[in-house]
């Protein structure tokens, strides 16, 4: 995840995505080179501006805008920091194709030499889901942030909480399997908790340790 400046995380509510954002940073080599953009268009249970403090403590901005009876902003300073190349930017993406819509001004510098495209689902939080219907969803997303289809790295969150652990790990990988399987999809990277460490095997594919930050739910000690 290291092959590109910035990097585009785009995704539903509970997919994740602000997890990884936020695990990413944390493995930053410069982290004063790095801005974090908190773009989320939906009031989640955890968003990135939430963890500001830890993050700024180890010189990592995190930059997020005001909310105006209840609608949220575009944060400033966006695009001048991806045209830097001095500077490593994630941008928080949050909402679906409502959150997509906000980065229509930004596609000129978004581009697939700079940047790369992540999307964390997780196969836990749907009802009903299809493939078609996923292919739908996230179809519409991209043509939203214009980015193509083929750039677009998937990422395995099987976090169901409590109980999350191994047999949700292989339930969760199974099930998003099998439904990009139809699509000539395939998830590259699965997002476990740190306590299933070692616990876990996942042939062909890269294992990224995140400790879950959802107060309430795990202990952050």
């Amino acid at each position: 995840m290291t092959d590109k400046r910035n990097t585009l995380i785009l995704g539903e509510a509970g997919s994740g995505k602000t997890e990884l954002a936020l695990a990413l940073a944390l493995r930053a080599e410069v982290p004063e080179r790095l801005l974090i953009f908190d773009m989320d268009q939906t009031k989640t249970l955890f968003r990135l501006r939430d963890a500001a403090p830890a993050l700024e403590s180890q010189g990592i901005r995190v930059i997020h805008g005001e909310e105006f009876l209840d609608a949220p902003l575009m944060p400033g300073g966006v695009a001048e920091a991806l045209a830097d190349p001095s500077r490593q930017v994630i941008l928080d993406v949050g909402g679906g194709g409502n959150g997509a819509r906000t980065l229509g001004q930004l596609r000129e510098l978004l581009g697939k030499e700079t940047t790369r495209v992540l999307v964390p689902m997780n196969p836990f939080r749907w009802t009903g889901q299809t493939s078609q219907s996923l292919w739908k969803e996230l179809l519409g997303t991209l043509a939203w942030a214009g980015v193509e289809p083929e750039r677009v790295r998937i990422l395995c969150n099987p976090w169901r909480g409590r109980e999350g652990g191994k047999e949700a790990a292989r339930e969760g990988t199974e099930r998003l399997t099998r439904l990009l399987e139809p699509l000539g999809l395939v998830w590259e990277t699965a997002m476990l908790p740190e306590s299933l460490r070692g616990q876990v095997s996942l042939p062909g594919k890269r294992l990224l340790y995140i400790r879950p930050r959802i107060s309430g739910l795990l202990d952050l000690s």
